[in-house]
């Protein structure tokens, strides 16, 4: 009775996928969720007091956005599935890695001492790139799929210390930037079906993907007081490696 039920789900599950055919182009706009971590270093030149101290932390951003994707997919052999497109994603993600510039009116600063804050942000607009993907046909309508994509992030890393003399001497130094634009690795997996408008002109897709590191650098000209660079302090070293977590669904139209 086994090998019989066994023989009857082998010959259902094969005449399923062997009508399967996801081939063609297809056009496809998403809404994505994306989750920023970056690890941010602000260090001096020459570990010494007048250079002033280290400061590491870990900041975190979730942010929404959308994405346009044009791709082609193709199935062979009855039950395999190959896709690859081009897209541009835009989560427009701002995050502050560390303030401490606060309320100039609230600080307490000693009448004959100087003291420097500081505030660093990450931004990151717009992300591009060309995805590859390999799947199997559950169903007719229905594959799952494992990918890698190749993109080009962005990230610009912005700068900005105030420095308090005395009690009512305030001096805001220009904001410092740097940018940094980078092609990494994206790992991809989801599910894509054609099952909620048949499967001419209709297709529903998530996807979860992983951006590797980006590294950012900014050689800061000031020491920790705000004081222009000295030969004794080299400036200072400020950098900020974001990750981004995504999590996207497509609706679109396969042609």
């Amino acid at each position: 009775m086994k090998k019989i039920l066994t023989a009857l789900l082998l010959t259902a599950a094969a005449s399923t996928t062997a009508s399967a055919n996801m081939t063609g182009l297809y056009v496809g706009v998403a809404g994505i969720t994306g989750a920023t971590t970056a690890k941010y270093t602000d260090v001096p030149g020459v570990a010494n007091s007048a250079a002033g101290p280290t400061f590491r932390m870990d900041s975190g951003k979730t942010s929404f956005g959308g994405r346009l994707e044009v791709g082609y997919g193709m199935t062979f052999s009855g039950c395999g599935w190959f896709g690859v497109s081009i897209y541009a994603t835009a989560l427009n993600t701002k995050m502050v890695l560390n303030d401490s510039l606060g309320n100039p009116g609230s600080v307490t600063v000693p009448a004959t001492a100087s003291m420097a804050y500081s505030r660093a942000t990450l931004k990151n607009k717009f992300n591009y790139g060309a995805e590859f993907k390999l799947g199997y046909h559950f169903t007719k309508d229905t594959v799952g799929f494992i990918g890698i994509a190749a993109e080009a992030g962005k990230y610009r890393l912005d700068w900005t210390q105030n420095t308090f003399n005395t009690r009512a001497s305030v001096t805001l130094r220009p904001t410092l930037r740097a940018s940094k634009t980078k092609v990494y690795a994206k790992p991809v997996i989801g599910v894509r079906t054609t099952g909620l408008g048949g499967n001419r002109n209709l297709f529903l897709e998530a996807k979860y993907g992983y951006g590797f590191a980006n590294k950012v650098t900014l050689s800061v000209p000031v020491d920790a007081l705000g004081a222009t660079t000295a030969a004794s302090t080299q400036g200072r070293t400020v950098s900020a490696r974001p990750r981004t977590h995504e999590f996207s669904v497509t609706i679109g139209w396969r042609f």
